[in-house]
């Protein structure tokens, strides 16, 4: 977002700000804060996971690629489509990933319930 006030303490402080951060969010699933994390949305919770972590790996592996030297060759956006469309809408996918990510955290946390 580019309309932000840099005097306003990097905070959501007003109602104007607040609408300012839905109206992002209503077109994009994610908004990356400056040296402040992201907000990220979805329809449910497990694609608000399933973005979390495809978002980490994704930026690692950009930042990866600046350390070496090179420029990220992106996506652009038909391009990214079709495997976003699988991996973060189709249902019997994301069973898949929820439940591999639930095994997983079952077995680092046995304490959970």
């Amino acid at each position: 977002m580019d309309d932000y006030a840099p005097g306003s303490g990097l905070l959501i402080g007003t109602r104007e700000e607040g609408e300012r951060v839905a109206r992002h969010l209503r077109h994009h699933r994610v908004q990356l804060l400056r040296s402040h994390g992201c907000n990220i949305v979805a329809e449910t919770l497990p694609r608000v996971v399933a973005s979390a972590i495809y978002l980490n790996i994704n930026a690692t592996i950009q930042w990866q690629t600046l350390l070496l030297g090179k420029e990220p060759k992106y996506l652009s956006p038909q391009e990214a489509k079709p495997g976003g469309d699988i991996a973060l809408f189709q249902d019997s996918a994301m069973r898949r990933f929820w439940g591999h990510w639930s095994a997983r955290v079952r077995y680092a946390m046995p304490d959970m319930k």
